[in-house]
């Protein structure tokens, strides 16, 4: 992060719009399905799918984490918002 405006936004994406969705389920009941069913709850909010991106990459980073330190064994797939992938992803 290099700002206190990005450390807010960071803080702001996951207290509005991870928890409330998510609730207190526990890591290993977080699936590629469920966040397939996240990305269309956000885009029927009409969130843009690159915001909904760094929130998927916000719960990634956390779960490489978690992953890395040997608290959680395996993490699933994270999908991108399948309207507008990250020009890397995109066929040519």
């Amino acid at each position: 992060m290099n700002s206190s405006d990005s450390l807010d936004t960071t803080q702001g994406r996951w207290k509005l719009h991870l928890p409330p969705f998510l609730g207190t389920m526990k890591a290993c009941n977080i699936t590629t399905a469920l966040l397939n069913r996240y990305i269309a709850h956000r885009q029927a909010e009409k969130a843009a799918n690159a915001t909904i991106n760094r929130e998927l990459a916000f719960l990634r980073s956390a779960f490489n984490l978690a992953r890395k330190s040997g608290t959680l064994r395996l993490a699933h797939i994270f999908p991108w918002s399948r309207s507008r992938l990250p020009r890397r992803f995109r066929k040519r």
